[in-house]
Parts: C-alpha cells; structure tokens; sequence
C-alpha cells in the first residue's frame, strides 16, 4: 500500500492561514534548524579527553627522552673514563658497568620504534588517532616484556655491588679528579651551558628508577583514557585488555625488582648507619676520661 504525505497550510495565532511571506519565513527558519550541526559540548568532550589523555602520552615519550640523555651520560662519559683510570681495576669497572650499554641500545631502538608507530597515525579523526595510539604503545610494551625482564634483571641483580665498590673508591683522592673530569667533559657537551649535570651515583641507579617508573605512566594513561563520559569512547575494548596487559606485565617486573633490590638495598642502608651510630657511640665512650683513673 502506498502511503502519501498530506501537509496543510500554517496558520497564524489567530487561526487565519498565514500569509506567505510568513510561510517563507517558517520556511528558512526550519532550514536554519535543520543544517545547524550537532551541539558543541559532546565535540568539546572528545576534545578534552583527548588533550588530556595526549598529555599522557606526551609524558612517557618526554621521559624516555631524558632516560636516554641519562643512559648516555653514564655510559659514553662515565663509564668510559672510568674504564680509563688505572688506579680502578678491570673487574671493578665491569661491576659497575653491567650491560647498562646494552640497555641504552635498548631504549633507542624502543624510542624509535614509539615515534615511527605513534606518528604514522596523527591526523586521523581524534577517537581513531587516540585508539591507534594507544594500543601502538600496549603493544611495544608486550612484544618487549621479554627484553626489559632480562635486561633489567641483570642490571639490578648487581646494583648493591656495583654500589658498593663507588662506595669504596669515592673515598679516595683519584675519585674526586675523576668525577670533575667528567662534569668538565659534559659541560662541553652541554647544548645548555647553565644545565647541571647529575653525580654518577645517582645517575647509575637511574635504570632502576625507570623500570619501576612504567607502571605509573600506563596507569595515568588509562585513568585519562577511563576519564569520565560513558558515552564518549576514545579507545577500543580490545585496547583497553591490551594495556591493562602492558600494566600487568610491567608492574610484575617492579615487584621483582623492588623484592630483590630496592628492600636489601634499604635494608643494607639501615644496617650500615647502625654500625655507623654504634661505632660513633663507641668511640665516643671510649674517649671519654676515665674518672677513677
């Protein structure tokens, strides 16, 4: 059956037909409504989001920038002119060296690979950009999780080591030469004449700070992905399992590492300032005069 729509002439307030000059206006009028676009709060909410969750972003590459400065700094300065000095011997600047250059090689390789992969999907719509995005960094993260482990493990397993033997040299005459040595060295390499530069020990403990430092990134990804609309998605179901997987296997990781190196490590710091208090109590009390002497 054929249907067919009936439409009446308007009618003015009055219930007289209305003019049609007035037809023409209600005319234009309903053009005008019909071709507005959507409301802007919904765009508006896409956009934040998105802002905020690009920060997030931002954040984990910025970082693994100035990771990367660092890892170059202890390996190409430090541990070079380390391995230079005679008065330190082979087998200690092993100890502390580990495999930090193959580390360092590492996170340029995976730096590279987020900028190729993160890049490639820019100006696409905003809620496809953020979902590529997102799941290029799950992603790097999983096919990785094997290098970090292996890596990371070997690092850290010989920190208290490698700590205790700077420990042992910083206390001679040759360390203190040696350190301003290399600050000169990096101060020549400063693109920014005014930058300090970090002291050795707090840069060689910098992979540790980093590996344990992931898990915090991913998290603060996916809290600004999760942030809020429900009816707003800017990343996919399949995504969201897949960083929460990266989450997951990274923060396995610290576990470890914080079981094996940073506890001990604190533990062993505690223990040394005891020895520490004891023997300055001690010598304190021995130093005294005897009165009955």
């Amino acid at each position: 059956m054929a249907y067919s729509a009936q439409f009446t002439s308007p009618t003015s307030h009055n219930g007289q037909e209305a003019s049609p000059h007035s037809c023409h206006m209600l005319a234009n009028c309903l053009k005008r409504t019909l071709s507005l676009p959507m409301p802007a709060m919904h765009q508006n909410t896409i956009d934040d989001r998105s802002r905020q969750l690009s920060l997030a972003i931002d954040e984990l590459i910025q970082t693994e920038r100035t990771f990367i400065d660092d890892m170059r700094m202890l390996v190409e300065v430090f541990l070079d002119q380390m391995s230079q000095q005679n008065w330190i011997s082979s087998c200690h600047t092993a100890r502390v060296r580990r495999n930090s250059r193959e580390i360092l090689a590492f996170h340029r390789n995976f730096l590279y690979s987020f900028n190729m992969a993160i890049f490639a999907h820019h100006g696409a719509p905003i809620e496809l950009e953020m979902d590529k995005k997102c799941h290029t960094i799950a992603m790097l993260f999983l096919q990785s999780i094997d290098q970090f482990a292996a890596l990371y493990n070997e690092y850290c397993q010989g920190h208290l080591q490698a700590w205790a033997v700077c420990l042992d040299y910083r206390n001679k005459a040759e360390w203190v030469t040696f350190s301003h040595e290399c600050h000169l060295l990096l101060a020549r390499q400063a693109k920014d004449p005014s930058h300090k530069s970090a002291q050795f020990e707090d840069i060689l403990i910098r992979p540790i700070q980093r590996i344990c430092r992931y898990q915090l990134l991913l998290k603060e990804i996916i809290r600004r992905a999760s942030k809020t609309n429900p009816n707003v998605v800017l990343i996919r179901k399949h995504t969201w399992i897949s960083l929460y997987r990266a989450l997951e296997s990274m923060d396995h990781i610290a576990a470890q590492i914080d079981k094996d190196v940073i506890k001990p490590r604190a533990t062993h710091q505690k223990a040394t300032r005891s020895l520490q208090i004891d023997s300055r109590s001690c010598t304190a009390r021995y130093s005294q005069p005897d009165e009955n002497a």
